[in-house]
């Protein structure tokens, strides 16, 4: 079996009497992009600083890339790459000058790390802004030399904390098919956002509220669940409604094992979901998946949550 990027078993961080992060259990798989939603002050960045191992478990135990985060944070620094929404780059120096400075403390040196180095400058599009100052630099483009910074050492574990905070939407967009690319390329990332469509390119997510985990899943699962499945609407090539008559017969000339509610298709699985797509297609019928969004999604379970809570914590 692969050995999980990232492991936390009852992870707890409390400061005094208040607990912001609490007995929080997650394990994330090398290469899967991992998205962790909730509000602020919910616990994120305080977890993230727990991985980092740039803060102590008050209770748990949390692993990263295989190594005990409580043996401090010189074990793990060197194979992790940390993104915050404040850029960490020196303001009256160029582009060049900071990521020689990155270089520096990582001790990067050889044709390796020369090759890789080209290829970031390329593919961040930043070789146009080498000998800028970096206070002088477009947030997108500060933005993308702060990821720069971060993965010069090839880390196996990416940190993203809001990293997209204030970015336009076109950069956004840039920066998160560089996010894909390094998962591509076997780059395990946790990245935190309030964009719920950036959480929609994640492989897996978990929402979080009062320092607990609330949800998790897959952004598909996720939607599924919430709308008992996948719902399917139907309509004529005219844009008219198929009827539920229709529908029904549509079924079971098939043998479908699906359910009609609401005026949708509802089926529990994707293969069932294909066939009914090529069968609404072959009646001349225009099918519309219509799941729920990703900020429905995350409202239902914070407003359930919301209610245990106040409820004393009962079910």
């Amino acid at each position: 079996m692969t050995r999980p990027a990232i492991v936390c078993k009852g992870v707890t961080r409390r400061f005094g009497d208040f607990t912001a992060v609490d007995s929080v259990d997650l394990e994330i798989l090398p290469g899967r992009v991992f998205g962790f939603v909730g509000s602020n002050g919910s616990g994120k960045t305080t977890l993230i600083r727990m991985l980092c191992g740039l803060l102590a478990l008050s209770e748990g135990r949390a692993e990263v890339g295989g190594t005990d985060v409580s043996q401090g944070a010189e074990k793990i620094l060197t194979r992790i790459g940390y993104m915050s929404q404040k850029v960490a780059l020196y303001q009256g120096l160029t582009v060049t000058q900071n990521l020689d400075f990155y270089a520096g403390i990582y001790l990067l040196s050889g044709d390796e790390y020369h090759q890789w180095r080209r290829y970031l400058e390329d593919r961040l599009d930043l070789s146009d802004y080498l000998k800028r100052p970096v206070g002088s630099l477009p947030a997108g483009v500060r933005q993308r030399t702060a990821l720069m910074a971060c993965i010069m050492h090839r880390p196996e574990i990416l940190f993203l904390d809001e990293p997209t905070a204030g970015v336009d939407l076109p950069n956004r967009v840039i920066f998160w098919e560089i996010v894909r690319e390094l998962a591509s390329k076997d780059i395990t990332v946790f990245a935190t956002s309030h964009y719920m469509d950036e959480m929609e390119l994640c492989d897996d997510l978990a929402f979080i509220a009062w320092g607990k985990l609330i949800a998790k899943g897959t952004p598909e699962g996720l939607k599924t669940e919430l709308a008992g499945g996948y719902p399917l609407k139907l309509q004529h090539a005219d844009g008219s409604t198929v009827s539920d008559s229709e529908l029904e017969e549509c079924l079971s000339d098939n043998g479908f094992d699906a359910a009609i509610k609401d005026g949708h298709i509802i089926t529990q699985n994707r293969a069932e979901l294909t066939a009914l797509l090529r069968k609404a297609a072959n009646r001349g019928c225009e099918a519309s998946l219509e799941l729920p969004g990703m900020e429905a999604v995350f409202s239902h379970h914070y407003h359930k949550a919301l209610a245990v809570r106040d409820n004393g914590g009962a079910a």
